[in-house]
């Protein structure tokens, strides 16, 4: 079974990994292979969706958890152009875990959470996971 992944890190040409850094290159989000709608109808926010790649670390994540984090990394954003204009990275905690990000590889990693949710709730809709 192959391993569904919303940013396909796997693909990103070396050039654009020279340019932004490994870190930002090696953000995603791998859909959880064994995902199914039943488990979305009956646990939709305590259903582990999958897993969030980030500085060699796959974080075990629920759908109620990508949801707080997105909300969580729209105020960061924020907060980055407002507070830390100058500084070169900032230390955020993401799932219990802290991580050294620059202002791209946050604005990727938001981005990546919006796509997970959208695409996990577009495919329960279209009932892709049976």
């Amino acid at each position: 079974m192959t391993t569904k992944t919303i940013n396909q890190s796997w693909a990103i040409p070396n050039k654009l990994i020279e340019r932004y850094g490994r870190t930002w290159a090696e953000i995603d989000f791998e859909i959880n292979p064994r995902l199914s709608n039943y488990a979305l109808q009956n646990d939709p926010m305590g259903t582990k969706v999958g897993q969030l790649c980030l500085c060699n670390k796959k974080i075990d994540t629920t759908l109620k958890q990508l949801r707080s984090l997105r909300t969580i990394l729209d105020h960061i954003v924020v907060d980055y152009k407002l507070l830390y204009k100058g500084k070169e990275s900032i230390e955020v905690y993401i799932l219990n875990n802290l991580f050294n990000l620059k202002s791209r590889e946050i604005t990727r990693l938001h981005e990546t959470i919006e796509d997970s949710i959208n695409t996990i709730n577009k495919s329960y809709k279209l009932g892709l996971y049976l």
